[in-house]
């Protein structure tokens, strides 16, 4: 199994099926399971880590994400809106079924009326399930977007805090230089 771990660089552990984690990387391991995050996601933030710049640090960027309270609304708003895409999706394939299976039959004329106003009222319901998850789409995008303007409007702020002074010195020279080119 050792020599099987090296050729395929994983660990022992993933080869007995302890673990889903394959890194032979101990640390990387502690982390995954400590964490819950795959494998990928802490590999991408050691390595991001290593290289990061000062201007724009990434592994930063997700610490603050992760520890504000964006953590738990980015995920309840997906939840929400994935549960009602949920909904749509299941009173779609009933409405379909309810109508292929109508089309399919050799009932009476009277049984498949009523069976095509099932179809037409889950059709109705359908569509008004879909606008309004379109709404709670919208409520976790907007919620996303704000978060994000947020950030970029504190970060933007944050660089070159001194241009605002330099920028004015810039202006008040230019004054004095004409002003003294026009005294001549």
């Amino acid at each position: 199994m050792y020599a099987y771990s090296i050729v395929l660089e994983c660990s022992i552990d993933y080869l007995y099926g302890k673990t889903e984690i394959m890194s032979t990387n101990l640390e990387v391991r502690d982390i995954c399971e400590k964490t819950g995050l795959s494998e990928p996601a802490v590999n991408n933030l050691c390595s991001v880590h290593q290289n990061n710049n000062e201007d724009m640090s990434i592994t930063r960027w997700w610490s603050d994400l992760l520890s504000e309270e964006s953590f738990f609304i980015y995920p309840v708003g997906w939840m929400e809106y994935a549960n009602r895409l949920v909904q749509l999706y299941d009173i779609k394939k009933k409405a379909d079924a309810i109508e292929k299976a109508t089309d399919e039959s050799e009932m009476d004329e009277i049984y498949k009326l009523l069976n095509s106003g099932k179809a037409d009222t889950l059709n109705k319901i359908y569509r008004e399930k879909r606008d309004a998850s379109f709404g709670a789409y919208l409520n976790m995008i907007s919620s996303i977007e704000e978060h994000l303007k947020t950030k970029a409007d504190q970060w933007a702020a944050e660089q070159h805090p001194d241009y605002d002074m330099m920028y004015y010195k810039s202006e008040i020279n230019k004054i004095k230089i004409i002003e003294s080119a026009l005294k001549e």
